[in-house]
């Protein structure tokens, strides 16, 4: 009982990594690693591998082990060694104790760092990289921002876009949307008072007042996904099918937009699935599409938005919030495996669907 408890203690949890995942960080590692080192050696020697080894070994973890961290992203990982770097120099040229010029390096490289928005781990090392380097080192002076520190992040970022995005599963870097609209992704329709905005992020992460290795979009949607999955354990398994409307209103890509106005005007429809001949979801029309048409004299296929979002009719209905949500669309299609309509959902049966458990 005593060993579970100090083990608790000193082993962090383990997380949901796959092996698989352990093993091609792995591997993107060594390649990553290895070309820099060829790189290196060719241009600054065994120096530039000392300096190597300090800084890009650490850089290597955050690239390729976790590439989704802010700390791994573009901005922070080259800011974050350029700034630091630049400090080293200073801190050395300026300080003559190098114990005091080391310390002082780190100190305002983090400070710096912090106010930059590029808080970076392998920026320590570029800044005590310059005043502990040696000779060789200290003779570059201010081209030690450049070699071997700036051709060393330059290399190892450029390895990074190649690996990552070549694997499957990894995106880097991590492209967060932000809204252009109010509306676009905003789930407050469906979870309500449950629902959190960036406001009430940003007031929590500041009363911390430490650092936090997640972006505040990540923190929001990890909220919400598991509120939703607190909804679907109350409500249990209700799909899509569940809860559609049944031979729903269709038009086809060779309508008139004139003809599909009224349609939506008589019908009270905001928006419309386009389909096929065999009932293949082609596209969907919406009041706003309609709006932005220069004229009405066009046919559907003109203006309409191919490959829409759509749900299966054995999804989980709550599992279609976040789909239903972009850009602020309040129908959504459903369909069978093979494409072809069987219903539509609109926020009103998703809100209908929650009340329920109320």
């Amino acid at each position: 009982m005593k060993f579970k408890s100090l083990r608790d203690s000193f082993l962090p949890p383990g997380g949901n990594v796959t092996h698989r995942e352990k093993l091609i960080s792995g591997l993107a590692a060594f390649i990553g690693i290895l070309i820099v080192a060829l790189i290196s050696e060719s241009t600054t020697g065994s120096h530039g591998l000392v300096f190597m080894a300090v800084s890009m070994g650490s850089a290597a973890v955050l690239l390729f082990a976790i590439p989704h961290s802010p700390m791994a992203q573009p901005w922070s990982m080259i800011g974050g060694h350029m700034v630091s770097a630049v400090v080293g120099v200073l801190c050395y040229k300026l300080i003559p104790s190098i114990p005091v010029a080391a310390a002082m390096a780190v100190g305002v490289a983090v400070m710096a760092m912090f106010l930059l928005r590029c808080i970076n781990p392998p920026g320590g090392a570029a800044a005590l990289g310059a005043v502990l380097g040696g000779p060789v080192i200290h003779d570059l002076g201010f081209y030690y921002i450049l070699v071997p520190v700036g051709l060393n992040v330059l290399v190892i970022f450029i390895i990074a876009l190649i690996v990552n995005n070549m694997l499957p599963g990894r995106r880097y870097p991590l492209m967060i949307e932000r809204a252009a609209e109010p509306q676009q992704d905003d789930l407050r329709w469906a979870l309500g008072q449950n629902a959190i905005n960036d406001k009430d992020l940003d007031e929590v992460m500041n009363n911390l007042d430490s650092f936090i290795d997640v972006d505040r979009e990540e923190l929001k949607n990890i909220y919400q996904q598991a509120t939703i999955n607190a909804y679907k354990r109350r409500l249990g398994h209700v799909t899509c099918a569940d809860v559609m409307t049944v031979d729903p209103l269709v038009i086809t890509p060779e309508m008139k937009l004139g003809q599909v106005r009224e349609i939506m005007m008589n019908q009270h429809r905001v928006a419309l699935p386009v389909v096929d001949e065999g009932r293949q979801v082609i596209g969907l029309l919406t009041q706003e599409d309609l709006l932005h048409a220069h004229t009405l004299d066009g046919h559907v296929a003109d203006i309409m938005r191919p490959s829409p979002e759509m749900a299966y009719t054995d999804q989980h209905v709550l599992d279609i919030v976040p789909l239903i949500s972009k850009r602020g669309w309040r129908t959504i299609s459903v369909v069978d495996r093979e494409q072809r309509l069987q219903g539509i959902i609109t926020r009103s049966d998703i809100i209908r669907t929650l009340l329920a458990l109320h």
